[in-house]
């Protein structure tokens, strides 16, 4: 015999579904086993029905007592851009629109946006620029790259893990050159032919480096990256979010 119960309020970041299987014979418990997993969300259910109820649960963090809508983290974002040049002999604005943030789908919360890159021109064209931007996430040699990146909470990246495979497929459309960057052992550590200028808008960050050595940032801190082998960890409870100002380099 199989009971399932919900079990919600216990702190952690989702409710627990349990299982408790018993096995009766000749009248007497032989054998009782309670089996414990997170609630899926809509997004992850195998089937698209909810386990309980007519509708799924809002996908809602309740992390160190403080709540975190889910929906907050994962919605795309924009920011506005305005790009200046010369018209007629005069300064002018060029351009000015407001960028679409990229949601992964793989991990819920962690957003992508590309802003500009040049080839190392004095002046470049909008419009030819945001052809261009997709085709690879590392500037040239002696180009250069901004791109904004929110990392989630690192505690929701784990219960929301997918296949790795998919996880890596979507990093090589989304972020090719760079996504080739990084080790294949899963740590997210990587190293790239650039000198980046990496500041932090909002929330806290570890950069990690070699032997496991580590920095806490936070909003506001600027890190000058030269070429270093390193990863970026988020061990708060709350997205972080930080713009990353890439020079290519002939290492």
């Amino acid at each position: 015999m199989i009971v399932h119960g919900r079990f919600s309020g216990t702190g952690r970041v989702r409710n627990w579904i349990a299982a408790d299987v018993v096995r009766v014979a000749d009248g007497v418990l032989a054998e009782h086993w309670d089996v414990l997993q997170d609630e899926a969300t809509e997004a992850e259910s195998q089937s698209g029905r909810p386990m309980f109820g007519s509708s799924f649960p809002a996908e809602t963090q309740i992390c160190r007592g403080k709540e975190t809508n889910m929906a907050d983290q994962t919605s795309p974002k924009t920011y506005r851009r305005v790009v200046t040049g010369y018209s007629s002999g005069k300064s002018v604005v060029l351009s000015d629109t407001h960028l679409s943030t990229y949601a992964f789908k793989t991990i819920p919360g962690f957003r992508h946006t590309y802003v500009w890159t040049t080839d190392g021109t004095a002046e470049a064209d909008p419009a030819k620029v945001d052809t261009a931007l997709p085709k690879s996430a590392l500037p040239l040699a002696g180009g250069s790259l901004v791109q904004i990146v929110t990392f989630p909470p690192a505690a929701s990246r784990s219960l929301n893990a997918v296949d790795p495979k998919a996880i890596a497929q979507e990093y090589l459309t989304r972020l090719p050159g760079l996504a080739e960057t990084f080790e294949r052992d899963g740590s997210q550590m990587h190293a790239t032919p650039t000198i980046d200028y990496a500041l932090v808008l909002d929330g806290e960050l570890w950069l990690e480096l070699d032997d496991g050595k580590t920095v806490h940032l936070s909003a506001g801190d600027i890190v000058v990256q030269q070429g270093t082998r390193h990863g970026w960890r988020n061990r708060s409870d709350r997205p972080a979010t930080i713009a990353f100002f890439m020079l290519g380099s002939h290492r």
